[in-house]
């Protein structure tokens, strides 16, 4: 009897164990089901990448070229009538100058000669005319003779200033401060009015000239200010004003002349520098502003995609302004909108999306 017990217990014990297993297996089965179903579920959202509308300034610019250029830069000519030996050369390339400083000296010696010659005749001219002045008033010279003496005073005087003017001009002077950036002539050298001695570049203040299309033209002023940007220099920004708008359109380029002045008072911007100009031709404050990247336009309609409880929704916009990286949005969408900047060509109305990335500003 006790044996047929045991027989039955062990029967029932595999039972139990039969079903406790089948519960375990039919448990896990359901949870596996439950992990697919999520699975599933995430795999059909559609990934996107989204940006916040922001409100703020708003700037479109016309990007524009040009190569810098000293804005004063004078050829220095001796202003002799004829050809002369240069005797003293006092600079040389790369020297800093002030206006009026003497660069170059030319062989005076004959001009010294003339001008002593003409210096005594001046004086006996002076008290001719003393003289005679004096016999007039007494009645003791016609007036005709006093006349005489004066004229002789005038041509004495004309001659004597001549004479002095042609040694001032063997004295050479820079018209400009600036840099020695050529050195032509040579000391032993002949100098004339037709050979310069020196060019002086004043780098001081730089000038660029640019283009300016007929469709922006009007969009700039004298004294705007534009922002600049040499390579050469490592790209810093730069500032410069606009000095000139030439009215005649250049035919060859079809387009306006512009000229632009910038300090360079440390020296740094050389002439021929390749340099970008970026001018603010509109301007617009407390704009709705979105990435243009965000804008599908299809059939002249404009849409974005915003995200509205984790579904795609299709937002009709009106365009304003735009600067190819961001545009202004004048009608359609608030402040603080998520808008889909990536995967929004992937989506339809309605589609549910999960964000990879959210850009706040």
């Amino acid at each position: 009897m006790q044996k047929k017990n045991q027989s039955v217990t062990k029967k029932n014990l595999a039972i139990i164990l039969l079903l406790i297993s089948s519960l375990i297996f039919s448990i896990g089965c359901e949870k596996k089901e439950e992990i697919k179903e999520v699975v599933e579920e995430e795999t059909t959202k559609i990934p996107v990448e989204t940006v916040a509308v922001k409100q703020g300034n708003f700037n479109k610019a016309l990007v524009l070229s040009g190569v810098t250029k000293a804005k004063d830069e004078v050829s220095v000519i001796p202003k002799t009538m004829g050809m002369e030996k240069i005797i003293e050369l006092h600079i040389k390339e790369g020297d800093k100058v002030s206006a009026g400083q003497t660069i170059a000296v030319l062989d005076h010696r004959s001009t010294d000669v003339q001008m002593n010659s003409a210096q005594i005749a001046y004086e006996d001219a002076q008290k001719n005319y003393e003289r005679n002045k004096v016999l007039f008033e007494s009645g003791a010279l016609p007036q005709i003779n006093l006349e005489q003496s004066e004229t002789a005073l005038r041509n004495a005087e004309n001659n004597l200033n001549a004479q002095n003017l042609n040694f001032d001009n063997s004295i050479v002077t820079t018209p400009i401060s600036g840099t020695v950036t050529q050195l032509i002539a040579k000391k032993g050298g002949m100098a004339s009015g037709q050979t310069p001695i020196a060019v002086v570049t004043d780098l001081s203040t730089i000038e660029v000239k640019t283009n300016i299309n007929e469709m922006q033209i009007n969009k700039v002023k004298l004294g705007h200010k534009v922002r600049m940007y040499i390579p050469a220099l490592g790209g810093k920004p730069l500032t410069g004003t606009i000095v000139t708008i030439n009215p005649l359109i250049d035919e060859k380029a079809k387009a306006y002349p512009v000229t632009i002045h910038i300090s360079n008072t440390d020296g740094k911007i050389k002439s021929g520098m390749y340099t970008e100009i970026e001018l603010i031709t509109d301007s617009i404050s407390k704009g709705i502003i979105i990435p243009a990247q965000a804008i599908i336009t299809r059939e002249n309609e404009s849409k974005v995609f915003v995200v509205r409880d984790n579904k795609a929704v299709a937002v009709k916009v009106e365009l304003g302004l735009s600067n190819g990286d961001e545009t202004i949005i004048t009608k359609g969408l608030k402040v603080g909108e998520q808008v889909i900047t990536y995967g929004n060509e992937d989506v339809v109305n309605g589609d549910e999306v999960v964000v990879t990335k959210r850009g706040d500003k």
